[in-house]
């Protein structure tokens, strides 16, 4: 009996996957586990974090939350240093964005968050808004599953059933953020410079708010504290990488809470949850995803 034809066939599949791959993950570089600063030990939950400074007004941590079973990366921003500066991707495609014309929104062109942040020379940055592949994986096109403004423009729709985080400028030239429950342009700051949409409300004053679903996955969210003067950016590893699990809503609420958090908001989580620290990637999560909006922040010493 001749099997020529089976391992072609095999060989032939294996190839097709080959490929496939490749141009799936194009310009997404594989991160290893050990791609990561110098950062301070593992602190368990009944001891205080050991953060690391940045610079004047932002430090970061990461440690090992027993609760939850999953490692974390988080950063604190002071918002009130006028030395510190909000930076947004968000490439504006030349295609129309078909899903969205009577709104007059265009496709964004997708960047991975490490590659935003190095090219803009951001101390920090994570990733944003949730989007949707309007032309497949394997193009560079996305389309936002809510809002995004950039220097006070409107380049994505607001989607009402989504949280958001706001940033409103101030009159000495700094920021204060807000975490808005609903995407409706009467929830927004009239001063708004940037927005970024999510998924839900985590934590509203104080208090966590109660989620059906305990699916553990790997998450990205914000929180606020000192009346969104302090902004805190966490990350939660990738499920099953080593001994991590991922963390629900409620226990990335519970941690970010935990960090100082008065109000919180889930950002896009799964493969695109990364979190950028001086140009490296410190967050364990799959791949290095090409992602609709990524922000960070700048420090610029005074001339």
């Amino acid at each position: 009996m001749n099997f020529m034809p089976v391992k072609a066939s095999r060989k032939a599949l294996k190839l097709f996957f080959c490929i496939t791959f490749s141009f799936l993950f194009v310009n997404c570089a594989l991160i290893p586990d050990n791609y990561a600063i110098s950062a301070p030990e593992y602190f368990s939950p009944d001891s205080k974090p050991q953060w690391h400074d940045l610079c004047d007004g932002m430090k970061y941590t990461t440690f090992y939350d027993d609760t939850a079973a999953c490692e974390c990366q988080a950063v604190i921003v002071d918002l009130a240093n006028p030395k510190i500066t909000l930076v947004s991707s968000g490439q504006l495609s030349k295609t129309k964005n078909k899903a969205e014309e009577s709104d007059g929104y265009d496709y964004l062109i997708a960047e991975n968050t490490i590659s935003f942040a190095r090219r803009n020379k951001v101390l920090v940055a994570i990733n944003a808004t949730p989007f949707n592949y309007p032309n497949g994986r394997l193009s560079s096109k996305r389309s936002l599953a809510g809002v995004f403004i950039k220097a006070g423009e409107q380049l994505a729709a607001m989607a009402q059933k989504y949280a958001a985080l706001a940033f409103e400028d101030l009159s000495d030239g700094t920021v204060k953020a807000h975490i808005i429950d609903s995407q409706k342009i009467e929830n927004f700051p009239p001063n708004t410079s940037y927005a970024f949409g999510g998924f839900w409300t985590l934590i509203k004053n104080n208090q966590i708010e109660e989620f059906s679903t305990k699916v553990k996955d790997a998450r990205s969210a914000a929180g606020t504290f000192d009346n969104g003067r302090k902004l805190i950016l966490l990350t939660i590893a990738n499920p099953k990488a080593g001994n991590h699990y991922g963390a629900t809503f409620e226990e990335t609420a519970q941690i970010l809470q935990n960090l100082g958090a008065e109000n919180a908001i889930m950002l896009d989580g799964g493969s695109s949850s990364t979190l950028v620290v001086q140009g490296k990637k410190v967050s364990h999560s799959f791949l290095n995803v090409p992602v609709a909006v990524s922000f960070g922040f700048l420090y610029q010493e005074e001339e």
